[in-house]
């Protein structure tokens, strides 16, 4: 039987039509009635022509539709005057992250006074800082700003941050600063972030471990940024489906053993999600988090299941899911990201997993982290290549050394913030200190090399075909041999 029949795919098929309505009504503008209106047509030529192949044809118009619809209720504009000098009350989103004269984060916009009006809003913008201001992603800021539009020449940037809901850039120094004050929020984040604190890390290794581990990027700098994009491991300092994937497959493998018990894949699936949300809010719950908790979650419940063709439609309906809550998020290159790193673990994955499988768990173990951190790397570079105009030679070579340490970095973190154990605190912040500082020697090392990275900006279309061609392959090799259940036993 063909294992890649349509019929057996329908959520899969349900987003695709759906993002393609969001992709062509962002493009093609049409009144927000035609487009409910068609949409209540083709539903009702559906229910005539049901049980007919016009009636397929009418259901994927709708989702059509239903994607333009949902797009045009929600497309995005400012919530406050743009330009203009205001009175505004921010509060930092996320950690600020050293850039030169300014230190820069995510902000919420919350109140602003203009024309002797107050008024409450919810707007995002960039924001940069003086670095005078000591600030956290705890922070209320009272400041005279002004929000500035993303600027033309930035092009699809812009157009990024746009649909990511932030209306612009407000620039705060010193003298517009009327008051900081600290929130003292005390979530699972800071608790986090002050108990990897009290390892006594220090230097460039702290930077990393702190991004890597809990989503702390205080201490990174545009050099050791740069470092990690040229050796192709950028990926590791931004907390996103990578580590959440380490934190899904360290207790796969932890509780392994269950599988053999009855109903053990349902019990493994419940004490597997229930750590990867308590990790979620250790990072501060940040949208990519959130997002890469939402897609594991479902990758977890679909592996449950054993069966390839529910896996593929439970990821697809968390998708669909997603996006009839936020139809942006499709833009936003973090949402692309976990989607196409998640679907690619799935269907290349989890299979060669099961391959390399020698009942070894410590081999299992290390060909497992080997294998999703390189599937998730290959399958993305495409998309990162097109976003960020950068493509790293020996990203690939380098990737089996980055991912480990990422691997054992955010484990020994995670368990170190759940359990902080005082004497040992000395012997852990060296072990940490140690696989750190042989990271950043190793990647500072390969980045030096004047052949390690080629600028490279994809066009669309390009991203487009080789995407293509990947499905079509996928296709072809599911059929040689087909099967009927893909378990993760690891």
């Amino acid at each position: 039987m063909n294992r890649w029949r349509v019929h057996r795919y329908p959520m899969v098929v349900a987003v695709i039509a759906f993002m393609a309505g969001i992709i062509l009504f962002d493009m093609v503008t049409l009144p927000w009635w035609a487009l409910w209106g068609g949409f209540l047509l083709c539903l009702l030529l559906t229910a005539v022509g049901l049980q007919s192949r016009i009636g397929n044809l009418y259901i994927v118009a709708a989702l059509v539709l239903f994607g333009g619809a949902l797009y045009s209720l929600r497309g995005f504009t400012p919530q406050l005057p743009v330009g203009r000098s205001l009175y505004m009350v921010l509060e930092v989103d996320d950690e600020p992250v050293a850039r030169k004269a300014f230190t820069v984060a995510p902000a919420r916009i919350i109140e602003y006074e203009c024309d002797g009006a107050t008024h409450a809003v919810e707007q995002r913008v960039n924001l940069y800082l003086d670095t005078l201001i000591t600030a956290d992603f705890a922070t209320r800021i009272e400041a005279l700003g002004r929000v500035v539009p993303f600027p033309e020449k930035f092009g699809s940037y812009g157009r990024l941050m746009s649909h990511r809901g932030f209306a612009g850039t407000v620039f705060l120094r010193s003298d517009d600063i009327l008051k900081v004050e600290n929130l003292d929020k005390n979530t699972l984040h800071t608790s986090a972030v002050e108990r990897l604190d009290r390892l006594g890390l220090a230097g460039e290794e702290s930077a990393v471990i702190g991004a890597m581990a809990v989503g702390d990027r205080r201490r990174m700098t545009s050099e050791l940024r740069q470092a990690y994009a040229r050796a192709g491991a950028s990926h590791v300092l931004a907390v996103s489906g990578l580590h959440v994937g380490i934190v899904f497959l360290f207790f796969n493998l932890l509780l392994r053993r269950l599988s053999y018990l009855f109903y053990g894949n349902v019990i493994r699936a419940v004490l597997v999600v229930v750590p990867i949300w308590i990790y979620a809010a250790i990072c501060g719950f940040s949208p990519s988090v959130i997002r890469a908790a939402l897609m594991f979650t479902a990758l977890q419940i679909a592996v449950a299941t054993s069966s390839h063709y529910v896996s593929l439609n439970i990821l697809s309906a968390t998708a669909f899911a997603m996006l009839v809550y936020r139809p942006d998020w499709l833009f936003d290159i973090g949402f692309q990201l976990s989607f196409i790193a998640v679907v690619a673990i799935l269907v290349w994955g989890v299979p060669i997993m099961g391959l390399l499988r020698t009942h070894v768990w410590w081999i299992d173990s290390l060909s497992a982290t080997m294998v999703v951190g390189l599937v998730s790397s290959i399958a993305t570079m495409p998309l990162v290549a097109h976003t960020f105009g950068i493509v790293s030679i020996v990203g690939v070579l380098l990737n089996p050394i980055v991912i480990l340490c990422a691997y054992i970095i955010v484990t020994l973190a995670v368990v170190w913030t759940i359990m902080p154990i005082a004497p040992i605190a000395g012997v852990y912040g060296w072990v940490l200190s140690a696989i750190g500082l042989g990271l950043n020697f190793v990647v500072k090392g390969v980045a030096a090399w004047s052949w390690s990275a080629v600028e490279l900006e994809l066009p669309a279309w390009a991203v487009w075909v080789i995407y293509g061609v990947a499905v079509a392959i996928t296709m072809v090799v599911g059929n040689i041999k087909p099967k009927k259940s893909v378990p993760l036993q690891l």
